[in-house]
């Protein structure tokens, strides 16, 4: 069954909330990327797959309404800031990506270096 169709204001209000749950999503992203808190991450990644499906939604059914207005300052204020978070969060998730190859590459690397000479036991403790 086809949900009725929503007014301009009301699909305005949906994507302004959608909006600043993103942002906020993507900021605890961040702080659970900089406090190591894996769990917290995998629950925001999660969030924001769903905000993204209701994004994909409302954007179906924003498409009559496009081009009658332009979007209202709250909405266009929304919007900057998601893209911005979005960014900033993207390069963290670089940074983090480049740190966690360093630390693989030296992991492997390191057991050759440390690896006890051919032939010899294990000391006991």
């Amino acid at each position: 069954m086809e949900s009725p169709p929503l007014s301009a204001s009301s699909l305005q209000a949906n994507v302004l909330t959608l909006l600043r749950e993103m942002a906020g999503s993507l900021s605890q992203s961040k702080a659970a990327i900089l406090s190591s808190d894996l769990a917290g991450l995998e629950f925001q990644t999660e969030r924001q797959r769903e905000l993204c499906r209701r994004w994909t939604t409302l954007s179906s059914l924003a498409q009559p309404l496009a081009g009658r207005n332009a979007l209202p300052d709250d909405l266009s204020a929304a919007a900057l800031e998601a893209g911005r978070r979005l960014r900033a969060y993207a390069a963290l998730l670089r940074r983090a990506k480049r740190t966690v190859g360093i630390f693989c590459r030296v992991l492997a690397t390191s057991e050759v270096t440390y690896a006890p000479p051919p032939g010899s036991t294990p000391a006991k403790p």
